[in-house]
């Protein structure tokens, strides 16, 4: 599966020349990698039995940060290592992964935040976590990553695929 948002190539008067025409809900998969929301949806999910028991020795909101923490790492690596197939140059590669990682790691707290998991405490409303969530789904649906056709020539020792 491919999790890199694909970039729209412009010319120099900002008019798309080339790229692939990904729908708003396509970027928005792409923005939440789902192995990584399904694992910490069953991550919360076990922080829910283990906040019940007696002998616990971490509270549930260390682990649920512990968890969150990991699942932002494990979206840094799974983007960056189909970042580095693609054929760009390496200076442009930085930039769409960092774009990319930025919004997907507001795109996790988001959606943590709107499954009301364990960091949140008491933080937690729902009209907030409704209102945060069509913002970001907004943005997910208008945010295009874009690059010139010079950008797009592929660099020495890049190759096109996942």
């Amino acid at each position: 599966m491919d999790r890199i948002v694909e970039p729209v190539v412009k010319d120099k008067g900002g008019k798309a020349v080339a790229g692939p025409h990904e729908s708003a809900g396509d970027r928005l998969l792409k923005y939440v990698p789902p192995d990584v929301a399904g694992f910490y949806a069953v991550a919360q999910a076990a922080l829910a039995s283990y906040s019940k028991d007696s002998l616990a020795s971490l509270s549930a909101s260390t682990l649920g940060i512990a968890i969150l923490v990991a699942c932002i790492a494990a979206t840094y690596v799974l983007l960056n290592r189909q970042m580095k197939s693609k054929a760009l140059q390496a200076n442009v590669k930085q930039r769409l992964l960092l774009s990319q990682f930025t919004i997907s790691v507001i795109a996790l707290l988001v959606w943590s935040y709107s499954i009301n998991s364990y960091i949140w405490g008491g933080l937690y409303k729902s009209p907030i976590a409704i209102i945060a969530t069509g913002i970001f789904v907004m943005f997910a649906g208008i945010h295009v990553p874009t690059i010139t056709a010079a950008e797009k020539q592929q660099s020495p020792g890049t190759t096109t695929g996942q």
